[in-house]
């Protein structure tokens, strides 16, 4: 029996190819849309640049890279009580299962947290990564919250 050919796709993080004298450029070797990549705390950071011009390209990976180091003043501000509170209405589509499970997981954690709910999430971080236990719903919570933030915040998330 003849076995049919095996295709192997390539991802785009294969397809992409460098652009000489602009680190951290490079371009689809398919559809010729460029990304810009660049390695930030350790963790390597990928963007679409949703453009097959070059300049349009050069400028746009300028004003990207500038932004990921600033931090939103206003995420940074964040309660846990906002936070919980953020969470529980992100998950309204869940299973009812999903949702009893973590409705659970948070009034454990309103009942055994021994600080004010109105403490910032940096704070309550720093606490909760020591305690971890009941408490590590908030950690997963932040997470979340911070995913699409710049590289300096999921830093000290993540710690």
């Amino acid at each position: 029996m003849i076995e049919p050919a095996q295709t192997t796709r390539r991802s785009t993080r294969q397809l992409l190819g460098k652009i000489p004298n602009f680190p951290g450029l490079y371009r689809h070797t398919i559809n010729g849309i460029y990304y810009a990549i660049k390695k930030k705390s350790g963790k390597r950071k990928e963007h679409s640049l949703d453009t097959t011009d070059r300049k349009v390209a050069e400028r746009r990976f300028k004003e990207w890279d500038a932004n990921l180091d600033k931090v939103d003043t206003e995420v940074e501000k964040t309660t846990l009580a906002q936070l919980v509170e953020k969470f529980e209405k992100t998950r309204q589509g869940m299973t009812a299962k999903t949702k009893s499970t973590e409705s659970w997981i948070i009034k454990m954690l309103k009942d055994d947290w021994a600080y004010d709910l109105d403490i910032r999430v940096w704070a309550a971080l720093d606490i909760i990564i020591i305690v971890r236990g009941s408490n590590f719903i908030v950690f997963l919570m932040a997470q979340r919250l911070f995913r699409n933030q710049p590289a300096g915040i999921r830093g000290e998330v993540t710690k």
